[in-house]
């Protein structure tokens, strides 16, 4: 009887001992929204709308970070649009219309799912894991918009989330 009651309090002190560890090595990770621009490459599009509507109206809904920047050598009712994304997992593409008497232009996305890409993905979550890092493979596969305009312009365009 004591040689089990000895034996199950070091499988206890064993078992407590791994997961203090464990948890020490779980704290130690980082959430990275971003992958590492050494292992996936990085694209940009450009793209130039002429402003034929009273308003413009950029619809950003699965985009990630949408900045605007107002430059005097742009031409007035001139938009300009970078994307930038991913280029091994995410196809881009733009589409324009005209909704209520308003320009619309939305940047639409489009998950790649083929045997490289799915590879490329396996590489980085155990590149990621050897560096501590998990990515935020959510916030990553959006693309980043810059729309470049013209001070004048700044009334006419609005962002649509």
């Amino acid at each position: 009887m004591k040689k089990h009651i000895f034996t199950i309090v070091i499988s206890l002190f064993v078992i407590m001992f791994g997961f203090l560890l464990t948890i020490t090595e779980i704290i130690d990770f980082k959430f990275v929204n971003t992958f590492n621009s050494e292992v996936v490459s990085i694209s940009e599009k450009s793209y130039q709308f002429d402003i034929t509507s009273p308003s413009v109206i950029i619809d950003s809904k699965n985009l990630n970070e949408v900045d605007i920047e107002y430059d005097e050598d742009i031409q007035v009712g001139t938009i300009k649009i970078k994307a930038t994304y991913y280029d091994d997992f995410v196809i881009i593409e733009k589409i324009d219309s005209i909704e209520n008497n308003s320009d619309l232009i939305s940047i639409v996305t489009e998950g790649v799912s083929n045997k490289r890409a799915i590879k490329k993905y396996i590489d980085l979550t155990i590149e990621g894991l050897k560096e501590k890092e998990i990515y935020n493979y959510y916030q990553a596969l959006k693309p980043n918009l810059k729309i470049m305009i013209n001070n004048e312009d700044a009334d006419i365009v609005k962002i649509r989330r």
